[in-house]
């Protein structure tokens, strides 16, 4: 069971889809108004952002193989996930400072909600990443 679904969640297919998928709906609600009208759009738009951010991270350190020799952090899983919550946090800013550059931000409190999502969502790609990865069997990654 593991194996197929680290096989789907760390595919080429599922990355890509999975972060065009969220760019498109956005798109979508932004030029339709519809997170203005309906807040949770918004909400699974940083939700999803900060899940898929979780798992790219991991998967960048076997995709490639100029990145494989520092992937022993992930050994240390306190180390990992700090440094996985870290990269969440860092698009998650970025996404905000997209937005803020777009006028499309709201106040404060919607700022730090968002960035709440995209850290609990980090946190639980994290976590999905680091048992998927638990036995460092990584042939399904390449």
């Amino acid at each position: 069971m593991a194996k197929a679904v680290r096989s789907v969640i760390f595919s080429d297919y599922f990355l890509v889809g999975f972060i065009g998928l969220v760019f498109f709906a956005d798109i979508i609600a932004w030029t339709n108004g519809w997170t203005l009208v309906y807040s949770w759009i918004d909400q699974v738009s940083h939700f999803s952002g900060g899940f898929w951010a979780a798992i790219f991270f991991v998967a960048l350190f076997f995709r490639f193989s100029e990145l494989q020799k520092f992937s022993l952090f992930l050994e240390n899983k306190f180390l990992a996930l700090v440094l996985i919550l870290s990269f969440v946090a860092l698009i998650g800013i970025s996404w905000e400072f997209f937005e803020f550059v777009f006028n499309v931000i709201g106040d404060l409190p919607d700022t730090m909600n968002d960035l709440f999502l995209d850290l609990v969502s980090g946190f639980v790609g994290a976590i999905l990443s680091l048992w998927l990865i638990r036995n460092r069997d990584t042939s399904i990654l390449r």
